[in-house]
């Protein structure tokens, strides 16, 4: 349960990070093309 929270607030502080690091690549392999 702790575990839980703990894991829910690291995804809730780096949500725009993690959608940064998932759409740069798809952004780039885009333009690439």
């Amino acid at each position: 349960m702790l575990f839980y929270s703990f894991l829910n607030i690291l995804q809730s502080r780096f949500h725009k990070l993690h959608l940064c690091l998932f759409f740069v690549p798809i952004r780039k392999f885009y333009v690439g093309r």
